[in-house]
């Protein structure tokens, strides 16, 4: 279930993630993690609704930029 919009989608279609020391990072496989959907990672709210959520220490750009990062490397 994506965090923001708390819509239902299999795990394979979210994207995981995790907040290390107020840093978004990819999902290592330990600790909690979060998941977003497709359509909450391209909204333009994310970065503030994210930092609301979470004790995030970045930018707003510098989430959406790693947001970006994150989702080359899974693919």
């Amino acid at each position: 279930m994506c965090i923001l919009c708390r819509i239902r989608e299999p795990q394979k279609d979210l994207m995981r993630l995790k907040i290390v020391q107020g840093q978004i990072i990819a999902f290592d496989g330990s600790g909690r993690s979060l998941y977003l959907c497709s359509r909450c990672l391209m909204g333009d709210k994310l970065a503030i609704r994210l930092s609301k959520l979470k004790n995030i220490t970045q930018t707003k750009e510098q989430i959406h930029l790693r947001i970006e990062e994150l989702k080359w490397q899974k693919k």
